[in-house]
């Protein structure tokens, strides 16, 4: 099928979904549209990031022997937005390979179509949102939606699993809502850094400690600056134990 047509065929997807989200899900179109404009403002913003990283990294130089990270100074004078790591699109989809042979197990659907079927299967959700990188992705996402199937026990099951590889790498399981930045007396960027610890346990990525130095500790403190003061778990809406979390991320980063 040319391009062409694959655009012409997405585009009668995408007008039939818009006509049963308007016609099934009681929802008017103003109250629907900020979603889907939000997300197509990320989807623009991630194209972007990645054209204008292109174009920084031609030139960059390096430092033992590696090329130094990019930061949000780059881009800025290029008029574009920074995407921190863990907000770009590769770094969401990827799974350990572990959780990932559960779900190539299923020889089913992609990753994405058993996130959202997993959201859509809950009563009473009405619409579920989804951040896509290609017209391909838009075109799987409204695929397996046209004649939405809630999981079946298998998926269900697999699903499980995954989430049980998740807990078992010992992730720090922080939303990344930063209502603790707004409190930490030492101006520590936790969400980053925590982040960052993710990476090199999930990972095993060295340049996890390019981003640590370089990127979120170069302005600002560091793990090992926290006062175990307590401000930020009286606000953390996971109830995470979070001054006892920045000496583990000091031991890992500044050895």
């Amino acid at each position: 099928m040319s391009e062409a047509l694959n655009i012409k065929k997405l585009e009668a997807d995408l007008w039939e979904s818009a006509d049963l989200l308007r016609a099934g899900s009681k929802l008017t179109s103003n109250q629907y549209c900020m979603p889907v404009l939000g997300l197509l403002f990320l989807r623009y913003a991630y194209s972007r990031f990645k054209k204008v990283e292109a174009e920084i990294l031609k030139d960059r130089p390096m430092r033992h022997g590696r090329v130094m990270p990019v930061e949000a100074s780059d881009f800025a004078e290029k008029s574009a937005l920074f995407l921190p790591k863990e907000a770009q699109y590769d770094y969401l989809v990827n799974l350990p390979e572990d959780a990932q042979k559960v779900l190539d197990g299923l020889h089913g659907g992609s990753n994405a179509s058993y996130a959202i079927r997993f959201a859509a299967s809950f009563p009473g959700i009405r619409m579920v949102l989804s951040g896509m990188g290609s017209t391909e992705m838009m075109a799987d996402n409204c695929g397996f939606m046209k004649d939405f199937q809630p999981l079946n026990e298998e998926e269900r099951m697999a699903i499980a699993r995954v989430c049980a590889i998740f807990r078992g790498q010992g992730l720090i399981p922080c939303t990344g809502c930063r209502y603790c930045t707004e409190v930490c007396p030492q101006g520590i960027p936790i969400p980053d850094l925590f982040a960052c610890m993710n990476t090199r346990k999930q990972f095993h990525d060295w340049n996890s400690d390019n981003y640590y130095h370089d990127v979120h500790t170069k302005n600002a403190a560091k793990a090992s600056d926290c006062l175990k003061c307590g401000q930020c778990e009286d606000i953390c809406p996971q109830h995470l134990k979070i001054r006892d979390l920045p000496e583990d991320v000091a031991k890992v980063f500044e050895k």
